[in-house]
């Protein structure tokens, strides 16, 4: 998810990455940590916002639970529909989340903050669409690391705050976009929208420059 739409090639590049067998960091650090999340909260419902062609879906505990997976791209969530035709995935973006407010328990995104211009807004939707005392996990690039970031791009070109340039993704290169938010800014939105940041990780170390190159913000709606 982010401020474009995947066209077909991008989106079949992403499939064939997350698709590939072998563990990735993913199963080593991401689903363990939501299905702590999940296992500490015992949620009804839990909402996945950009969840791609839905791989999270099937790597989290979801007995008892309502799941709903939210994308932008088209060919992704028919993707989606296809593997995991009993889960609910539905189209839309970050922006204008197409669910109703407080109706979520938890609520996570993994690698879709960094793709987005305006997290305000975002962070606003994650806030809306979480219950009383609802929680949250995000995943993104690690604001200390965007040179790390930018080391492994080719074709680079900064516009403001938007670097954009050609990243390996699996076995093909593709086009990718990193907007670089501060942490600060981050945490700004989150207090704005009244939501509290309990806890932050940084994980994922580059070989090349030894940098964490992703961070985890978990917290809960405090209003």
């Amino acid at each position: 998810m982010d401020d474009r739409i995947f066209d077909e090639q991008t989106a079949q590049d992403w499939i064939k990455a997350v698709e590939r067998s072998g563990k990735s960091f993913r199963d080593d650090y991401i689903y363990p940590k939501l299905n702590s999340l999940i296992c500490k909260y015992s949620p009804q419902s839990i909402l996945d916002i950009g969840c791609g062609q839905g791989i999270c879906s099937e790597k989290i505990n979801l007995k008892n639970v309502k799941y709903t997976g939210i994308e932008p791209s088209s060919f992704l969530l028919d993707r989606a529909k296809q593997l995991y035709v009993d889960k609910n995935f539905l189209i839309g973006n970050a922006y204008a989340l197409p669910v109703s407010n407080c109706s979520f328990d938890i609520a996570f995104s993994i690698l879709v903050f960094h793709l987005l211009s305006d997290i305000e807004t975002a962070v606003t939707e994650l806030s809306r669409v979480l219950s009383k005392n609802g929680h949250f996990l995000i995943v993104t690039a690690n604001p200390d690391s965007y040179s790390a970031w930018e080391a492994m791009y080719s074709n680079k070109k900064l516009t403001g705050k938007k670097l954009e340039g050609t990243m390996q993704l699996g076995d093909a290169l593709s086009h990718d976009i990193l907007y670089l938010h501060t942490f600060n800014e981050f945490k700004k939105a989150f207090q704005s929208a009244g939501l509290e940041i309990e806890q932050t990780e940084t994980f994922l170390t580059s070989k090349d420059s030894n940098q964490n190159l992703l961070i985890l913000i978990q917290g809960r709606k405090s209003n």
